[in-house]
């Protein structure tokens, strides 16, 4: 598989998440697996339509685009690599890291 890095982002009104991780090792696809949920479980509107708010979007964004950044300077560099799950709140304000070992 000529695909080594796979960038995905969820969101919800105060919140987001970034995963980044290999699709060719058989460990990273468990993990990001496990984090995956049913649709009925995701956050809606009163409208019932998708919540989305532009700060939260750029925030998620500019993490998605740092981690991507991050992981090739790694891999053509070294230095530090990038986590494979960033899970961050603004209510309250938190920020939680992860690698995928």
């Amino acid at each position: 598989m000529s695909t080594n890095i796979v960038v995905e982002t969820r969101m919800g009104k105060d919140a987001g998440r970034v995963y980044l991780f290999n699709p060719n090792l058989p460990n990273h696809i468990k993990k990001w697996e496990e984090t995956l949920y049913e649709d009925k479980e995701a956050e809606v509107s009163a409208c019932g339509t998708s919540i989305s708010v532009g700060p939260t979007a750029d925030m998620v964004n500019g993490i998605a685009v740092w981690q991507l950044i991050k992981q090739l300077n790694f891999k053509i560099q070294g230095g530090v690599q990038a986590e494979n799950e960033v899970i961050f709140g603004i209510y309250p304000n938190v920020m939680l890291l992860s690698r995928y070992f």
